[in-house]
């Protein structure tokens, strides 16, 4: 095709989401370290899906459904791979800007306005990553406009390109070559240029369960259909009035033996009915539903005729579309009139050490850690809702600190997001706050905090693998200290000792150790215990409950 509209852009990057959810355990497992955190599959599913039934129903030219799309993604973007993929939709969506159709040199143009967007965005860019996948991929788009191809050869010139760079991302990044792995995120961005790819070839998305399917998406109507029959969400309108049916509802209808010899198209005559945008696919054993209607109880009441339901989701779509403009538009969110001169927000991944950073006076906690990073709306409500002058944010994971970043240029207040990658780091920075300070000088001084802390995590190998040398089997207990593997045991309690062994020494004054959900407070009691007799008596040491998942124990020494 020379050029593409706005109905198929949409379903086209809806398609390449579908994509990269298929394959999210894969690109979950290419993680470095053989630990159970391996998220970037995830992350970058939840960013591209998170608003979908909102992009399902998008309207318009290209550059409608791009801006709508880049939208959504930025306020569900989750961990650096999400971060760094909503910013290349983001400047994507700002190129089409007004097109109603674009053709493959406009295409070329906006792909590598993405790239530019997301690589002034990141403070310090590395290589080796989804940005030179990206990277390469729009050079190889430009390139191929120039010479006057179709679209679709413009985007399987991209992919090639994209998936020769991501064999080559080990030669960048050493940490990738000894671990035996291509990088996650750029794994990611290959997915999801073969979903699109997929759709403009085939004619149909990619669903989630990775199967060519038109319920992966609705179907666009047709050039000169009636418009007012299908929902008209415009996010740049303001006016939710343009949703004739309120309610989006999904789910499976399991056929059982005795109602096997009903027949479904009734079932998709009386929705058809009541409602809009319908997909209706009817398989040997189950039928796959998608309506929106203003009678959900109805759909699903007359559903049950024809066997068991599950995978029960209904939205309404009237309140989606008014909490995403609350938290995206700085006059419609819900901002703390300042109280105070100082706030600040803390991630935590346990109800303890939410407690413990409580102790500490933080404001807002935002949920969240290791395989559960939180999306950039999260963190910008949490500053919202702080209510003071200037808002310290402390992300407490390396995959969330970008996240931060990017909440902190979407509010008005002063924020200052601090670099913490672990919870030790993020509680030896409050230990430095000082309210008489400027906040340039407390910044400065909690930056110092973080430089004054050692932090450890016990947790298991999820595979069997190689880390700096020594050989780990899956189910082993890994002590880990930053990028470094200090100890491979049996238990979390023998590779919690050996961890102490070498990361305490005579200038060591503290060691804090948060106890995770795994450890009862039984074994920690005994742990304390033998830890006094171990450690040297100028140590003072404290054992908290902390309630993470994932980590046994989350080690700190000052």
């Amino acid at each position: 095709m020379n050029t593409i509209n706005g109905a198929k852009l949409r379903d086209a990057i809806l398609s390449g989401a579908y994509n990269v959810e298929k394959h999210k355990t894969e690109i979950n497992d290419l993680n470095v370290f053989p630990v159970p955190d391996g998220d970037t599959g995830t992350n970058m599913a939840m960013t591209l899906l998170g608003g979908a039934s909102v992009l399902r129903g998008a309207q318009g030219g290209c550059g409608e459904v791009a801006e709508t799309a880049a939208s959504l993604f930025l306020k569900n973007a989750r961990g650096n791979s999400g971060v760094i993929t909503s910013l290349l939709f983001r400047g994507f969506a700002k190129e089409l800007s007004g097109a109603e159709e674009a053709d493959a040199v406009l295409l070329a143009a906006a792909f590598d306005a993405g790239v530019k967007s997301a690589y002034k965005a990141v403070m310090k860019p590395t290589e080796g990553t989804i940005l030179t996948v990206s990277r390469l991929a729009a050079e190889a788009a430009t390139e191929a406009a120039i010479g006057g191809v179709e679209i679709e050869a413009l985007l399987s010139r991209m992919l090639d390109v994209a998936k020769e760079a991501l064999a080559k991302t080990p030669d960048l990044l050493p940490v990738l070559k000894k671990a035996g792995v291509v990088d996650s995120g750029g794994q990611g961005y290959v997915y999801l240029l073969e979903g699109m790819l997929h759709f403009l070839v085939e004619g149909v998305p990619v669903s989630a369960a990775g199967e060519e399917s038109a319920e992966a998406a609705p179907a666009a109507p047709a050039a000169g259909a009636d418009q007012k029959d299908h929902p008209h969400i415009d996010l740049a309108a303001l006016n939710p009035e343009d949703i004739k049916f309120a309610y989006c509802t999904e789910f499976f209808i399991n056929k059982t033996t005795s109602k096997r010899l009903r027949s479904p198209e009734a079932l998709r005559a009386y929705l058809d009915k009541i409602g809009d945008s319908l997909v209706f696919v009817d398989d040997k054993d189950v039928i796959k539903v998608h309506v929106h209607s203003n009678a959900p109880g109805r759909v699903l009441q007359e559903a049950l005729k024809y066997g068991y339901l599950s995978g029960i989701k209904i939205e309404n779509m009237i309140e989606q579309y008014g909490d995403f403009v609350a938290q995206m538009k700085p006059e419609f969110r819900k901002i703390a009139e300042p109280e105070k001169p100082y706030g600040f927000v803390a991630v935590s991944p346990g109800e303890g050490i939410t407690q413990v950073f409580r102790d500490f006076l933080v404001d807002e906690i935002v949920t969240g850690g290791q395989t559960m990073n939180p999306a950039i709306e999260d963190v910008l409500a949490s500053i919202d809702a702080t209510p003071a002058e200037t808002v310290f944010v402390l992300p407490n994971n390396s995959n969330i600190i970008l996240t931060a970043q990017m909440a902190a240029k979407m509010t008005d207040k002063q924020v200052f997001v601090l670099p913490s990658h672990t919870i030790p780091e993020g509680m030896a920075a409050l230990t430095h706050f000082d309210e008489t300070l400027s906040p340039e000088e407390n910044n400065a001084a909690m930056l110092q905090g973080i430089e004054t802390v050692k932090s450890g995590q016990i947790t298991y190998a999820v595979r069997d693998s190689e880390v700096d040398g020594r050989r780990v089997r899956k189910g082993e207990m890994m002590a880990l200290c930053g990028k470094n593997l200090l100890a491979v045991e049996k238990t979390p309690e023998r590779a919690l000792l050996k961890m102490l062994s070498a990361m305490v020494d005579d200038a060591s004054e503290f060691v804090t150790i948060f106890f995770g959900a795994d450890v009862t407070q039984v074994t920690a009691a005994k742990l304390s215990e033998q830890l006094k007799r171990k450690l040297p008596s100028s140590v003072e040491l404290s054992l908290i409950w902390g309630g993470q998942p994932v980590y046994s124990y989350i080690v700190s020494v000052e």
